[in-house]
């Protein structure tokens, strides 16, 4: 008797041990189950911040049949002026590049044809546009650039609709000089808001760089490039309409550039115009041109615009740029004015922070009949950041 009990403590405890076993051999799976995960995660931790760090990171779109793209910039300066009875330092945001957001969405029905939106918005505090003298600042603003969508197809063009830029839009403005962040032929953009002494005329009453139409809610089409060579064409409110030529290409070691527009609207009436850029080992030149009837008896609003610059390797963090540019603008504030302005400007890149360092000067002269101005003289140092 007490031999099947000692038999049947010991199967007992065989089986005991036998279960014991499964569970540890249980849980050991769990463990080398827990250790991959693990592992898994720490590699895809790494993988993200090695995205980070080399500027590969991607941002998710909402909808997984889109891609989405992020970009913006901020952009702000120290404005210096004097109009030989008033000056004044201010702390702008420079409005000849804006600070702003981009969210561009945008995705392939087939190999030729992408739809797709973009949504910019500009935000500024203090514009250089609009600033005046001693506190006279413009605030905040919140601005609509483009509201848009697009059909884009390889052989057809570029279908627009929405908020955004007309076909002239930026045609008086080519320029491969490299400082256009502080100094280009929309001379007002820069300190726009600075009065002529003694008088409510401002630098952006005087100067106006004819740029066509401007961003509008439009429909616009952009045909295919042919030998470098794009046309456009749009549609606006009060029956604006505009058509455009733009080139870009190469002859030996000359990149060019150029535009060419004519634009009609209830508002504006005709206004034409252009601008080239040329740029050799370096050293380049920009020209533009425009011309508008504004319907005022007499009136005939004319741009002139050059520059000449240099774009060389000071440092090696990045590309250096300097230029001095000159311009002219006549019966723009009044009929008979003659409005010039001459500057000097440098442009240091800093790559690895997608960042440009820039300092400019600028007079300003206003010639009127019956009227003494003095001169308006600025300078502007800044930054611009873009992400």
């Amino acid at each position: 008797m007490l031999s099947g009990i000692g038999y049947g403590s010991a199967v007992a405890a065989e089986t005991d041990l036998d279960a014991l076993k499964k569970q540890l051999e249980t849980l050991q799976a769990k463990v080398v189950e827990l250790e991959k995960k693990q592992h898994a995660q720490g590699e895809k931790v790494k993988e993200v911040a090695a995205q980070s760090s080399s500027g590969d990171a991607t941002v998710e779109s909402g909808n997984d049949k889109v891609r989405l793209e992020i970009s913006g910039q901020v952009n702000r300066a120290i404005l210096f002026g004097d109009n030989g009875q008033q000056s004044d330092i201010l702390s702008v945001d420079n409005d000849a590049s804006s600070t702003r957001v981009r969210f561009v969405g945008s995705a392939d029905v087939d190999s030729a044809l992408t739809i797709g939106t973009t949504i910019e918005l500009e935000a500024e505090s203090d514009s250089s546009r609009t600033v005046g003298f001693e506190g006279n600042n413009s605030g905040f603003n919140l601005n609509e650039r483009k509201l848009d969508l697009f059909f884009d197809h390889d052989d057809l063009g570029k279908l627009s609709l929405g908020q955004g830029d007309t076909a002239s839009n930026g045609a008086t403005e080519v320029d491969l000089s490299g400082t256009t962040v502080v100094g280009y032929s929309d001379v007002a953009s820069l300190a726009g808001g600075l009065n002529f002494n003694g008088s409510t005329v401002t630098i952006a009453n005087a100067f106006n760089n004819l740029d066509g139409l401007s961003r509008e809610d439009r429909i616009r089409y952009d045909t295919p490039s042919f030998s470098g060579f794009r046309a456009s064409t749009s549609l606006g409110p009060d029956s604006e309409r505009d058509v455009a030529l733009r080139f870009g290409g190469k002859f030996g070691d000359a990149q060019v550039r150029a535009a060419a527009f004519y634009a009609d609207s209830e508002a504006q009436n005709e206004s034409y115009g252009g601008s080239a850029s040329v740029l050799v080992n370096g050293f380049n030149a920009t020209l533009a041109y425009a011309e508008e009837d504004d319907g005022r008896p007499g009136a005939d609003q004319k741009m002139y615009y050059g520059k000449l610059g240099y774009k060389f390797s000071m440092f090696e963090f990045g590309g250096s740029a300097v230029a001095v540019d000159y311009a002219r603008h006549d019966d723009v504030a009044a009929i008979g004015d003659e409005a010039t302005a001459y500057g000097a400007y440098f442009v240091q890149k800093v790559d690895k922070a997608a960042t440009e360092l820039y300092v400019g000067a600028r007079n300003h002269e206003l010639d009127r009949d019956g009227a003494n101005f003095d001169d308006i003289f600025t300078t502007l140092v800044g930054a611009r950041v873009k992400f």
